[in-house]
């Protein structure tokens, strides 16, 4: 009986963090990624992320003092092509995780520390206005990830997934004046099953979710730009053995940062984030990004 309890305990502490875990967009979107470079050029960019998040949280109340502490480190590799009238660019992404849980709500037999490779990302993008001048750029991007990353069965939060996402993005950037610009970026994705290797040998199906990101920029300073987001996201709920468990994701995110450029093939991003408080799941209290870009 009480391994029972342990693992039913165990199963609905996963389905919560489970649902934290996907409260952002698949593609988490900085500013400026639907700004297409000329065909030929080269993009590269490397990030550092430092959040924490606490939970967990249902109906909106914090049901717990269960606390996750995650640094990631990824890069990201891009190349433009012209292909007749359109322009495209694919898309390569890896990662490495480092994740650490604390609080009374996490199970004795639950490892603390958890680090590895994330799973691996491709897709690219496709656009249908790419109006340098006016600061007009319209694109279409599809992603996949591939369960290639770091996964225990028997751990709360692991690097890797064991099962694949895809998602469906449309990016829009509109020059509103010389020094003003807005960004919108749509979303909706799907998830497979974790059915060969989750906790308690049963089946994980998640149902599809949708977010939009938006951006504000402004440059004061040939070099300097300052901007301001917000993000949405719905849907999502997990469901065990063919058991809806009713804890589908309502987050809303902020966003505040910079950015620098070194010169015109180089810049740096600070990000800042934040959740307001989510229905389910877990709410990011502080998320620190620093991105480098690249372009030759």
């Amino acid at each position: 009986m009480k391994a029972f309890c342990t693992v039913k305990g165990l199963l609905c502490v996963c389905a919560l963090f489970f649902s934290a875990l996907a409260t952002a967009a698949l593609s988490d979107v900085f500013p400026a990624d639907f700004v297409a470079l000329p065909a030929g050029q080269m993009a590269a960019s490397v990030y550092l992320f430092e959040s924490r998040q606490e939970g967990t949280w249902a109906k909106g109340h914090r049901l717990g003092d269960a606390q996750l502490s995650t640094t990631v480190a990824a890069a990201r590799f891009s190349r433009f092509y012209r292909i007749g009238e359109v322009k495209v660019a694919p898309v390569f992404v890896l990662s490495s995780l480092n994740i650490a849980l604390s609080g009374n709500a996490i199970p004795a037999n639950v490892a603390r520390g958890r680090s590895g490779l994330g799973d691996l990302r491709l897709g690219g993008t496709v656009w249908f206005i790419d109006d340098a001048q006016n600061r007009h750029y319209l694109g279409l991007n599809l992603t996949a990830m591939f369960p290639s990353g770091r996964y225990d069965s028997h751990e709360l939060a692991n690097p890797g997934e064991n099962r694949r996402r895809q998602g469906l993005m449309l990016g829009w950037v509109k020059g509103l004046s010389d020094n003003l610009t807005f960004e919108a970026a749509p979303e909706v994705a799907w998830y497979g099953s974790n059915s060969a290797n989750y906790p308690g040998n049963v089946r994980l199906d998640q149902r599809h979710t949708v977010s939009l990101t938006t951006y504000l920029r402004y440059r004061f300073a040939p070099q300097w730009l300052v901007f301001v987001g917000a993000q949405a996201n719905e849907g999502g709920e997990t469901v065990i053995n063919g058991l809806a468990q009713n804890n589908p994701i309502y987050g809303r995110r902020f966003y505040l940062g910079g950015t620098y450029l070194l010169d015109k093939d180089n810049g740096i991003n600070l990000r800042l984030a934040f959740d307001a408080t989510p229905l389910t799941g877990l709410k990011t209290t502080q998320e620190i990004a620093l991105r480098w870009i690249s372009r030759y």
